[in-house]
């Protein structure tokens, strides 16, 4: 079983991660820019997809601001160490973490 097999909305929060770290795949966040309509009009929230994705989570400023945060500590730490710093692998660690026991 993948990581978002039925949870379609996972790949959503992960993307949310990366998007506010600047490591957001050009293509995805275009591909999102495209759905926002639609997410929009299923989550019954206005606004960009990020802004979906917040809303729904109830994700508030300090959220964003704790993903940063904790960005720049891993970075920190894994700079020039044996664990390369992969921006992936922080998102769904951060997400992960985030999601324990809101499931």
């Amino acid at each position: 079983m993948g990581r978002y097999d039925g949870r379609p909305f996972l790949k959503l929060i992960d993307s949310f991660v990366l998007f506010q770290i600047g490591h957001l795949p050009l293509a995805q966040l275009e591909l999102l820019r495209r759905m926002e309509p639609k997410l929009s009009h299923v989550y019954g929230t206005e606004g960009a997809w990020h802004q979906v994705v917040q809303a729904q989570m109830g994700f508030g400023d300090e959220v964003k601001a704790r993903i940063k945060s904790e960005w720049e500590i891993y970075v920190y730490k894994n700079k020039g160490g044996a664990v390369p710093v992969d921006p992936i692998n922080f998102a769904v660690a951060f997400v992960d973490e985030l999601m324990v026991g809101r499931e």
